[in-house]
């Protein structure tokens, strides 16, 4: 706790006084896009999920798929018909797609 002010310690011990030990640092200037500056309030921007767009693709009718499960390894003692029908992509409906695709519309 200082019981004096900076300014008079100056007059006495003007070697010992650093000025800019007592100032505040002054914070640099933010950068400010178009908008703020022309008065334009914009919200953020939406972000599309970065796992959903890994998984899952929408179709251009809308629709969205995914990948079969278990399709990774250990296809040898699988059987050929369960190997052929986990080839084709699934079609998500209902809700779940409905969640899916909103997710994912940011980037759409």
């Amino acid at each position: 706790m200082l019981l004096y002010k900076p300014e008079s310690i100056s007059l006495y011990f003007p070697a010992l006084y650093v000025e800019n030990i007592y100032k505040r640092p002054v914070s640099q200037p933010t950068r400010f896009r178009l908008a703020d500056v022309a008065g334009i309030k914009k919200m953020p921007k939406q972000k599309t999920h970065k796992g959903m767009k890994r998984r899952f693709k929408v179709t251009a009718s809308g629709k969205v798929t995914h990948r079969n499960a278990n399709r990774g390894h250990f296809l040898s003692h699988k059987g050929g018909k369960r190997t052929r029908q986990m080839r084709n992509d699934n079609i998500i409906c209902g809700a779940e797609a409905k969640l899916i695709a909103a997710a994912m519309a940011p980037g759409l």
